[in-house]
């Protein structure tokens, strides 16, 4: 299940996040918190969904469908936060949430209302897994982020502050400290060990909804039955190649392409592809 906005333009939120679990063959459901107009260009207006139809949704699902994972992105308010965190902590309180902090788009238009950064907070410490970017996490923990061991460091006070995992995503870096890869790093409570990810730096406009995908690929890899771990490293692996292939659509920063197994596009062979593990004492 996502709960999330709705993209009109199909490159992110809830579009997005059905598409991702299409692609991984799972059955997705939908809470819509908002509504958006918006393209490859940016966000022109959103109108959130009353706080007891977003409830209704989601108790709606939970009452029916047996879920086995959940993501949110887009929460947008406060009251829409407080009410998510509510029914999930009374009926979903076993299945995994995966949590995209969303505050902003790619082309920074904010998705956030500025009262519920508090209440968005708060709803962290439910999450299995918590996916920020650095200006996410910089917000979260109210400092910066310039290099990667400023990224670990983050990352370990983002896992004990929230007691979740953190996938802290380094796609943002600063022009300055950016080079041929893309690092992010995984931290769990359980190891204190981080999980520097490094993918190829790909050059392209084409990033519209690559958060959304990433989570929502994550949520479905966990349906599909992979450990925490496993359905980290496998979303990293779809989202680079559905940024790859992405179909170069609209004037602005593009959306992917989420079905680029289907079109039997060869992937990123496995020696691109780099685990670094490192114990944080």
């Amino acid at each position: 299940m996502t709960i999330a906005g709705s993209d009109c333009s199909g490159g992110a939120g809830i579009q997005a996040d059905i598409k991702t679990f299409e692609a991984h063959s799972v059955f997705g459901t939908s809470v819509i918190t908002a509504v958006t107009s918006q393209n490859t260009q940016g966000v022109y207006d959103i109108q959130k969904i009353d706080t007891h139809i977003v409830a209704g949704q989601l108790n709606s699902i939970l009452a029916d469908i047996p879920v086995k994972s959940i993501k949110t992105g887009m929460l947008f308010s406060a009251d829409t936060i407080d009410a998510v965190k509510e029914v999930l902590t009374n009926k979903a309180k076993n299945i995994p949430l995966i949590v995209d902090p969303v505050m902003a788009s790619t082309g920074q238009d904010i998705l956030i209302q500025d009262d519920a950064k508090s209440a968005l907070l708060a709803f962290l410490e439910i999450a299995l897994l918590i996916t920020p970017n650095l200006p996410e996490a910089e917000k979260i923990l109210g400092d910066s982020i310039s290099n990667l061991e400023d990224m670990k460091r983050a990352a370990r006070e983002l896992g004990k502050r929230y007691r979740s995992a953190i996938l802290l995503k380094g796609g943002h870096q600063k022009e300055e400290v950016q080079s041929e890869y893309v690092v992010d790093v995984f931290y769990t409570n359980e190891s204190y060990d981080t999980e520097l990810i490094r993918f190829p730096r790909i050059e392209t406009r084409n990033t519209h909804g690559t958060g959304c995908t990433l989570s929502a690929s994550i949520a479905a890899c966990l349906a599909n039955g992979h450990d925490l771990k496993h359905s980290v490293f496998l979303a990293r692996e779809y989202l680079q190649n559905s940024i790859q292939f992405a179909p170069g659509l609209g004037s602005g920063k593009g959306p992917l392409n989420h079905f680029w197994k289907n079109e039997k596009r060869k992937p990123y062979p496995e020696s691109t592809l780099q685990l670094e593990k490192e114990k944080i004492s």
